[in-house]
């Protein structure tokens, strides 16, 4: 067959289709597949940047200006949150899933602009702040750009402290997590293992010390001795433990007192009682303190003399940390003879109100804090509890032998820019046993003081502290050692009370990274 001059005229006989259709279907086919291969999608795009902390709103526009397109999202996306930028090559998907932190986000593609939108098949986390201030331990000047790590979630995220050495990580899910601290010029510090909650709040104080040896900005790797004691003139026998750790170890029953007693040389008479018994010595010669000044025994149902009791006096969740130490003592500590328990309570959330109900098989309790003044930082904190088996028999289960307390704890929190910073706190415990024999048996404790740390310098503090302390003890108990023809009443009366008024100065001056010198009267 002779082909014709014009094949685009040309129209065969069957089923074949025109040679117009097949060369329009052919660069149709082409040019789509040369598209697709040419064309990246806008989340795989891979890009690189300078490691850094920015916010998020910073970040997206930077991102998108180097991609070329820009983005679109909702008012849940968090633009204020600081975020610490990874100097990885990675695709502009895992940077967005790197600045949200695995929150519930799901990215969509429209011609060059991606929108940021709620995810709703995605179970929502809860989700919680963490935050705090980082201050010298020596001088208690607030530090400035101290790296903090949250080491603890599948994406490591960082900030520093701002002027006044704050800092914040916001949307941390609850559980329990790490924080790492790092500044040039100082020790490194790690808190670790805290349980962050869904109703609260998690607010760290932290003291870094400063290195002995300077040397250049590295990147270095360390561990930590959680056990170091707060107070930093304390060189042996010393321990230290957060209200974390105390609900950690087995058999303490949530009481600082039942803590010390896993530690080495450390035992009790008896497990009904919370006595301390250290290296053999008796347990009257421990000394309690709160917020750097002596108080009374610090237990419910304490003994004429003694240093423990039944239950601690103090609740976990008012505790910001502890001393336990067990000989060597400084010389501040100068009533000791076996061991002393130094304890200081934390300051309310600066922020926001929040109040906590805690049910425990020793107590009930309910704790309220919250901010007083904002422009201040002015806080309050209050706790409140009462024996748990107590209030179930009020409420008619039948129970005996029912230990009856109630406990109160405080403080009140101001800083001043020129007076230092003012504390007032305070603690109160009351305790009543009824015994078969026909003994009445009480035991009352109270202790309330104001503190002043004042710094004059980077490298001097001094601190003021003026408390009042009561403690009262009675037993009451009468019995018939006659018969009922001729009774014969014996009768026991025992009425002690114990009140001191006390004030302590001292002034701290570090005198080079190595060396420091503490002075003070009681």
């Amino acid at each position: 067959m002779k082909l014709p001059e014009n094949i685009l005229n040309f129209k065969p006989h069957g089923n074949l289709f025109p040679a117009k259709l097949i060369i329009l279907f052919s660069l149709l086919f082409y040019g789509f597949i040369y598209s697709a291969y040419t064309q990246t999608p806008l989340l795989d795009k891979e890009l690189q940047f300078k490691e850094k902390t920015t916010t998020v709103k910073q970040f997206l526009f930077e991102l998108g200006k180097a991609g070329g397109f820009y983005f679109s999202y909702s008012q849940k996306v968090p633009l204020k949150k600081k975020v610490q930028i990874s100097s990885e090559k990675q695709s502009v998907r895992k940077h967005l899933d790197h600045i949200f932190n695995g929150e519930s986000f799901k990215y969509i593609e429209q011609g060059k602009k991606i929108l940021i939108v709620p995810n709703p098949e995605k179970k929502e986390k809860l989700k919680q702040t963490i935050r705090g201030r980082v201050v010298d331990l020596d001088s208690k000047v607030p530090l400035i750009h101290v790296n903090i790590i949250l080491d603890s979630i599948t994406s490591y995220i960082g900030t520093t402290t701002d002027e006044n050495g704050y800092f914040r990580f916001n949307n941390v899910p609850v559980g329990r997590h790490n924080l790492i601290f790092s500044y040039v010029g100082y020790e490194s510090k790690l808190v670790s293992n805290f349980l962050v909650a869904s109703g609260k709040e998690y607010i760290v104080p932290v003291e870094m010390e400063e290195s002995a040896v300077k040397i250049p900005e590295v990147k270095v790797t360390f561990t930590e001795n959680k056990s170091r004691p707060i107070n930093d003139l304390t060189i042996v026998s010393g321990r230290s433990f957060s209200a974390n750790e105390i609900e950690n170890y087995p058999g303490s029953l949530s009481d600082i007192s039942r803590t010390s007693m896993s530690f080495p040389g450390v035992t009790s008479a008896n497990d009904g009682q919370n006595h301390i018994i250290i290296r053999g010595n008796s347990p009257k010669g421990l000394q309690w303190r709160l917020e750097g000044v002596e108080i009374p025994n610090l237990n419910h149902f304490a003994e004429i003399g003694a240093s423990g009791g039944g239950v601690n006096v103090i609740s976990n969740n008012m505790i910001a940390g502890s001393d336990f130490i067990t000989s060597a003592f400084p010389a501040e500590y100068g009533n000791a003879i076996s061991g002393v328990f130094d304890l200081r309570l934390r300051n309310g959330n600066n922020e926001k109100h929040e109040q906590t109900v805690q049910v425990g098989v020793i107590g009930t309790e309910l704790m309220v804090e919250g901010p007083i003044k904002k422009e201040t930082n002015t806080t309050y904190i209050a706790q409140y509890r009462y024996s748990t088996l107590r209030l179930f028999q009020e409420l008619g289960v039948p129970l005996e032998s029912v230990p009856d307390f109630q406990d109160l704890s405080f403080k009140i929190y101001h800083p001043t820019k020129k007076a230092g910073v003012f504390s007032l706190f305070g603690i109160g415990g009351l305790s009543r046993e009824e015994g078969d024999a026909g003994y009445v048996w009480k035991s009352n404790m109270a202790t309330v003081g104001l503190s002043n740390s004042l710094t004059i310098n980077p490298k001097t503090f001094l601190k003021s502290i003026l408390s009042f302390s009561g403690w009262k003890y009675s037993w009451d108990q009468g019995k018939n050692i006659g018969s009922a023809e001729s009774p014969i009443n014996q009768v026991w009366k025992t009425n002690v009370k114990d009140y001191m008024l006390k004030a302590s100065f001292s002034i701290n001056k570090k005198i080079t990274a190595k060396h420091k010198i503490k002075a003070g009267v009681v």
